[in-house]
């Protein structure tokens, strides 16, 4: 059985404003993936997401993107998801 992995993102660069959450949830339902994005108050992007390693790690890539006239994406660091509640999401939501 394939186990389920946890994933915890912060996205870094021109990522406010662009549509750039609209993108990753469409990424999301691409890959089958659980959680959520939301901006942060520093002009980064959260990113919680859960689903299969292949699944996380194809819908990593694709959100890491760098467009003429929209999103970029400086950088994407992965942090410590203990403690957010990712695991009771249904699908992936785009939160305030």
């Amino acid at each position: 059985m394939t186990e389920v992995e946890r994933r915890l993102l912060i996205v870094h660069g021109s990522v406010q404003g662009v549509g750039y959450r609209w993108f990753v949830k469409r990424a999301s339902i691409r890959y089958g993936i659980r959680g959520f994005v939301r901006n942060l108050p520093d002009g980064s992007v959260e990113v919680g997401a859960v689903g299969k390693r292949s699944d996380l790690d194809s819908f990593e890539r694709d959100i890491d993107i760098d467009m003429q006239n929209g999103p970029q994406v400086h950088s994407i660091e992965r942090a410590d998801a203990t403690g957010v509640d990712i695991d009771s999401l249904d699908s992936f939501e785009i939160l305030d």
